[in-house]
């Protein structure tokens, strides 16, 4: 183990369940720097379906955003985990829970991907395309 603030574990320790984020759940994540204004409300009443990893006591240390778009067409919007979390492929579990809800509700479907983090995605099979679309 590793010292410092957090004890580090791997993603295994950590479950990562599908629900979707709460907006102080998503806020508490991402921080004051990520969004420099209020994150809209309404996005979260439009939100499909989501992912959360928690800490043992229940605190969320990441989450995963998904929209259905239109039927066939999804996005995935952000996959933050706490600065502490990082690195313990707790993303790449997030992702992977996502992928599945998003595979069982609509096989074939395409994901578009709001990031700038390409290699995170190539490393989960996707590819850099003109508009970062990947069938899955």
């Amino acid at each position: 183990m590793l010292t410092g603030s957090s004890p580090i574990f791997a993603a295994a320790d950590v479950p990562a369940i599908r629900r979707t984020p709460t907006v102080d759940e998503y806020r508490s994540v991402v921080g004051s720097d990520f969004y420099k204004g209020d994150v809209a409300v309404d996005v979260y009443e439009r939100m499909y379906a989501g992912v959360v990893a928690l800490k043992s006591n229940g605190e969320v240390i990441g989450t995963v955003r998904i929209m259905l778009d239109a039927p066939g067409w999804y996005s995935i919007w952000d996959v933050p985990v706490l600065p502490d979390w990082q690195g313990q492929r707790i993303g790449t579990t997030m992702m992977e829970k996502a992928l599945d809800i998003v595979r069982e509700a609509s096989p074939g479907a395409f994901v578009y991907l709001f990031t700038y983090k390409h290699e995170f995605y190539e490393r989960l099979g996707f590819s850099k395309e003109s508009v970062d679309i990947v069938k899955v």
